[in-house]
């Protein structure tokens, strides 16, 4: 349980990381730095490495997540335990891909666009880098996890509460 909780913290990190990186994009944008420069380039590259690490992180917090379950399984209910590391598992769960979504958008390194609307006989301009950057925020959710893991650890029978209530830690 004590790993499951560090890959959290680290998916929180690294994910909270990518937002910082991509608000930095932004702000470089709103600067009216080129997205061909060589800084954004570096957030660019920096943005992809912290989606990357972050995913692989996620997808390991999934199985670490898969084989605690199993555990409780054979712990409550005396299933036979099957502690093999099943590498499909996270695939099977509909949250892992609402947050591969989630994380997995971002803009890379070499991609750069715009478009533009009129509004009320204004024209507005739209940078990519801008627009995700405002999606990428949405990785703040992670920070979700760790917030509630360092309140559950203060009580004292957390375990035993969450098996008479069959709720999941």
């Amino acid at each position: 349980e004590r790993l499951l909780i560090r890959y959290r913290q680290a998916v929180c990190v690294t994910g909270v990381a990518g937002s910082m990186i991509a608000l930095g994009q932004d702000q470089l944008i709103m600067d009216n730095v080129s997205p061909e420069s060589g800084e954004m380039t570096l957030l660019k590259t920096g943005m992809l490495l912290s989606t990357c690490i972050t995913l692989a992180l996620l997808y390991r917090m999934y199985m670490l997540n898969d084989l605690l379950d199993r555990i409780k399984l054979h712990l409550w209910w005396l299933t036979p335990l099957d502690a093999r590391e099943d590498v499909w598992s996270p695939m099977s769960h509909v949250h892992f891909w609402a947050e591969v979504a989630i994380i997995g958008v971002h803009c890379p390194p070499g991609v750069g666009s715009e478009f533009g609307l009129v509004n009320w006989e204004n024209f507005i301009l739209y940078r990519v880098e801008s627009l995700l950057a405002v999606f990428s925020t949405l990785r703040c959710y992670l920070m979700w996890r760790c917030l509630r893991d360092a309140c559950i650890q203060t009580f004292p029978k957390r375990h035993t509460v969450a098996a008479f209530s069959r709720i999941h830690l």
